[in-house]
Formats: structure tokens, sequence, C-alpha cells
């Protein structure tokens, strides 16, 4: 309270504590103050990667987390307004990147599905681009390819690969976005950590090792495990 309560309180006879949970509400309360503060939403990334720290062969989805743990991603789509991924995920995985989680949501909720995909190559029969209610598609591009039916573009400068992943974040949360997923693949995973825009990662690491090229991520330096799990055949753990 800095607007002159806690003297009031106390000027009644009150007895005031202040800092109680003070490093907690800090942490729960640290999207709004980073968008606040920055104009920028919170930006989560998350990746399933082997023993091995390899996403899988390329071009082939390697599943690495069994369908319980995967029901954790949800939670941390429902707990996002976006869910972000590359061209080459949504081009090999075909995901809907729909908000699953059982629980209703408030009617006025807009889950915002994005897909970085500078040239618009990824296929207008493509999963992600049907419509779904209170869940619309975004293309970001940096070109002009031609319109997907159904589709927003989001015309973006070109940054250091592809789209300014900064801009991104800005026209997000000019639509209202406090809260960012970032769910692969692992080249834009590492473009938001190189360029400093990733504010937290949830890492899911199986037992057996994925197969592919293990991926060098570059967490900055003061990151620390903040909280960490097992379940049979892997772990999950967050860096912040």
């Amino acid at each position: 309270m800095d607007g002159g309560g806690l003297a009031i309180l106390r000027a009644q006879g009150l007895e005031v504590e202040e800092g109680v949970l003070g490093e907690a509400c800090a942490r729960f309360h640290a999207p709004f103050f980073k968008l606040i503060h920055t104009g920028l939403p919170w930006v989560s990334l998350k990746l399933a990667l082997g023993s091995d720290g390899a996403l899988g062969p390329e071009g082939r989805t390697t599943p690495i987390t069994p369908p319980e743990v995967q029901r954790l991603g949800h939670a941390l789509r429902r707990a996002s307004e976006a869910i972000v991924v590359g061209r080459h995920t949504a081009e090999v995985d075909d995901p809907q990147l729909t908000d699953r989680w059982p629980a209703p949501t408030a009617p006025h909720r807009t889950f915002h599905r994005v897909v970085m995909d500078n040239a618009g190559q990824v296929p207008p029969g493509a999963r992600v681009w049907q419509p779904v209610a209170g869940q619309p598609a975004l293309r970001a591009i940096t070109g002009d390819p031609g319109p997907l039916r159904g589709v927003e573009d989001l015309r973006l400068p070109p940054g250091s690969r592809g789209c300014s992943l900064r801009h991104l974040l800005h026209e997000l949360a000019a639509r209202g976005v406090g809260r960012v997923l970032v769910e692969g693949g692992g080249t834009l995973v590492r473009a938001f950590l190189d360029q400093g825009l990733g504010d937290e990662f949830h890492r899911f690491l199986g037992d057996a090792p994925a197969g592919g090229t293990p991926l060098d991520l570059p967490f900055p330096r003061n990151w620390q495990v903040r909280a960490q799990a097992r379940w049979p055949g892997g772990y999950w753990e967050v860096w912040r």
C-alpha cells in the first residue's frame, strides 16, 4: 500500500505488519508486474526432451511424456492467453494447439493460437487453422503470402531468425495477452532464450534417449530450478 493506507490504519490504532508472504506474492504477481512495467507479456517456454537432451529425429514426432503428464501441458495452456509454435512444429506434428483443459473458462476468455510462419508455408489444410470458438488462429508473417480463410495475419518486421519476437509479444499484449506459452520447437525456444525474452522454462525430461541432435539451451546465468516433480520414466522441472 503506497497511498498512505498504512499510516491511516496505524492512526486508528491498528497494528500493521509489513512484508507478510512478500516473496510469494511477488512471484505470484510477476506476470502482471512485468506487463505493467515493460508492456510485454510473461513468456513460459516448454519442451519435452529425451535423456540425451534431444527432441527426436528430424521430421518425426517422438512421444516423450505419457498422457497423464501431457495433461500438465494443457494446464499450462489454461494458465495462458496465447500459445506460440514454430512452422516446423505445425507441419510435423499438425497440432490443433487448443486449450482442452476440462474445467469451464470465463465466457469472455480468448486463447490465441499463433504459428510463426514467416513466408506462409503451413498449408491451408493444417489442423491449427481450423476454426475453434474463442480460440482464434493467428499467423505471424514477414512477407505477403496469400490470405487464409478465418486466419488473422500478424505482419511483423523481420528479426534475427524470421519474425521479430519482441514485436510479436507487443502485438499480443495489445490484444490483452498477459501470459504466453511457447511450446516449440527447439529453434523457436532457443531464439526466445537468446534474445532474453523468456521468463521461465518448463523442461520435461524422459529417462530414455529421444534421438536426433541434442539441444544447447542458453539459460540465463541467474536461473535456478524453482520446482521439480518425477513420474515413472522421467521428471519435470521449472527454471526461472
